[in-house]
């Protein structure tokens, strides 16, 4: 069982390895422009999962600072979604739900 668990770790690790890479692009874009724009032979290997055959928009990227932005937008936007689900819909509950678990019969 060992043998399979080794297997499984090792095939996910060589699903993951591209899709970290592919976040570590987005987040620094100027290191995506840098192998985009790179000659070298071993560059369409490296880029296959992030080049499409649509060229509209290749190359047009935001900065960091915009991707932070938009990043900590969504977050925030999470953030209030749970905290007033919790709030009104959750909150109210416990106590009702407390009082018939403690009935007897």
């Amino acid at each position: 069982t060992d043998q399979r668990i080794l297997a499984f770790l090792k095939a996910a690790f060589v699903f993951v390895c591209p899709e970290l890479l592919a976040i570590v692009l987005f987040i620094l874009p100027w290191i995506r422009n840098i192998v985009e724009e790179a000659d070298f032979w071993p560059m369409p290997w490296i880029t296959w999962w992030f080049h499409t055959r649509i060229f509209v928009g290749r190359g047009v990227r935001e900065g960091p600072v915009s991707n932070i932005k938009y990043g900590l937008f969504w977050l925030a936007v999470l953030a209030s979604k749970f905290a007033f689900s919790y709030i009104l819909q959750i909150k109210p509950l416990i106590e009702p739900t407390r009082a018939l678990l403690n009935m007897k019969g």
